[in-house]
């Protein structure tokens, strides 16, 4: 490394799992590009790592070759980890979760463009790609009524942000340098039963 810092790209920045992460490896003296939909958090604006935020929805392929293009002009030749943690899940006005027989199926093109075309678009340069699969996480897109699942979750809690961005951060850490087309579940033991 020769002395440099670090340098993270963060999707999907502006709150809950997203701003946790950011956190998790700002604590640790990386540098930090972030990209969501959202302006800047107040909160970043504060962080002395945070280095640029691009506002741009991934989901809109113009809005990605600007992110692509503006990436590029921060990122001084070293990107250490690329952390896409924009994504979406569809939702009903009363908050809950749809599947596939009860939602639009725009919705569904959209979670995939945002969830799975996108990140297609930096796993073709030879980096190591893995996925952290959430449980139920205290954040902005959780639904009151996730509390009813405390019975079927085996650490008997929610977990937070900082549950995941741990994770997020051992796998950009040199600890996991042979760790690659995995996925880590993050769920409490949720679906051991």
């Amino acid at each position: 490394m020769s002395g440099k810092r670090k340098v993270l790209l963060l999707t999907g920045a502006s709150r809950g799992i997203g701003h946790a992460t950011v956190k998790r490896f700002s604590d640790a003296g990386w540098r930090i590009i972030t990209c969501s939909r959202d302006a800047v958090p107040p909160e970043c604006k504060r962080d002395p790592n945070w280095t640029h935020h691009i506002t741009a929805d991934l989901a809109d392929p113009a809005d990605l070759e600007h992110f692509v293009a503006e990436a590029g002009q921060f990122l001084d030749g070293a990107l250490h980890a690329l952390v896409n943690n924009a994504g979406v899940s569809p939702k009903a006005t009363s908050k809950e979760r749809l599947g596939v027989l009860n939602g639009d199926l725009e919705d569904w093109h959209r979670v995939f463009q945002l969830n799975f075309f996108v990140p297609l678009n930096f796993a073709r340069i030879g980096v190591r790609v893995n996925a952290v699969a959430p449980g139920e996480i205290e954040t902005a897109m959780l639904s009151p009524e996730t509390t009813t699942l405390l019975p079927r979750i085996p650490l008997n809690r929610l977990g937070i942000p900082s549950d995941v961005a741990g994770t997020i951060f051992f796998l950009c850490s040199e600890d996991a340098a042979y760790v690659t087309g995995t996925e880590i579940s993050v769920n409490g033991g949720q679906h051991i039963y």
